[in-house]
C-alpha cells in the first residue's frame, strides 16, 4: 500500500511541476507585455511578474527536490514500523472519533493523498512540520495534544 502512495504522491508532485510550468510561461509573457519603467514610471506589473516568477520557479524546484528525495527514499521504505519514524504510515484518533490518516516521509509535506478504498485522507508529514516532532517515536496506543484536542495512535504501519 505504501508503495502505491509513494507513486500517487510522486505523481501529483508532478502534476503540480507541470501546472506550474504553464504559469511560468504565462508570466513571462506577461512580463514582456506589460510595460517598462521607461515607458511608465508607475506601472508596477513588470516587476510584480518578475517577483512571482520568481516565486513560481522556486517552488517548482522544492517540487522536483522532493521527487527526487521521495524516490532515492523509496527502496528504504519499510513495510511496516513500530512507531512514528519516517516511512510510516500513522493512524490516530481524537476523542471525537475523528480519525487522520499520517504518512511520514523526507518531504513532499502539506500534499494530501486522496484513497478511494480508505475512508480518509492520507496527509503527508515531514521532519519541517510541527505535527511530524508530535508523531515521532510515538507506539500504538499512545497519546499525544494538537491543537488543544488529546489525539490517540491507533495503528501503525
Amino acid at each position: 500500500m505504501k508503495q502505491e502512495l509513494l507513486q500517487q504522491l510522486t505523481k501529483q508532485l508532478s502534476q503540480s511541476i507541470k501546472d506550474l510550468d504553464a504559469f511560468i510561461i504565462s508570466t513571462q509573457e506577461e512580463a514582456i507585455q506589460a510595460p517598462g519603467a521607461m515607458q511608465s514610471q508607475h506601472d508596477t506589473t513588470k516587476r510584480e511578474a518578475g517577483y512571482r516568477m520568481n516565486e513560481l520557479v522556486e517552488r517548482r524546484a522544492h517540487l522536483s527536490q522532493s521527487i527526487k528525495t521521495i524516490t532515492d527514499f523509496v527502496p528504504r521504505i519499510l513495510p511496516h514500523y513500530n512507531h512514528g519514524e519516517i516511512g510510516a504510515l500513522v493512524i490516530t484518533q481524537d476523542t471525537q472519533n475523528n480519525k487522520k490518516n499520517y504518512f511520514l516521509l523526507p518531504a513532499g509535506e502539506g500534499e494530501i493523498i486522496e484513497k478511494e478504498d480508505t475512508a480518509h485522507h492520507i496527509f503527508i508529514i515531514s521532519p519541517q512540520s510541527p505535527l511530524f516532532s508530535l508523531l515521532e517515536g510515538k507506539r500504538v496506543g499512545e497519546t499525544y495534544t494538537f491543537r488543544d484536542k488529546i489525539i490517540t495512535i491507533q495503528d501503525i504501519q
